[in-house]
């Protein structure tokens, strides 16, 4: 029997899911797709969502109803907002697929 492997969690922030909702090209919306497809987890805090939520109202406002079912969809891990102090991230550079360019995202540890 094949030991379950742990997913990666990645800190979304709101640059990549306007991007990523916005557009089915481009390392936002691999992201995104990797996410969809379980392959990282999606980690995200209450401000991120409301700052989205926000910028797609204004901006694009026939994808606001799009982006809320994505996440209601995807049910990403929800943490707290973000503080000086609120332990620790390291950042990364995604580049497990060779056909999209180097993504530099928060791993939440």
């Amino acid at each position: 029997m094949q030991k379950p492997t742990r997913k990666i969690k990645v800190f979304i922030d709101t640059n990549v899911l306007i991007a990523g909702i916005n557009s089915v090209t481009g390392a936002s919306a691999t992201l995104l797709d990797l996410c969809e497809a379980g392959v990282v987890q999606m980690v995200v805090s209450r401000q991120v969502l409301i700052e989205a939520d926000r910028n797609f109202a204004a901006k694009f406002p026939q994808l606001v109803g799009r982006f809320r079912q994505f996440m209601h969809n995807l049910a990403p891990l929800m943490v707290d907002d973000p503080t000086p102090v609120n332990g620790k991230v390291k950042v990364y550079q995604f580049r497990e697929l060779k056909s999209v360019p180097p993504i530099p995202l928060a791993v939440v540890i």
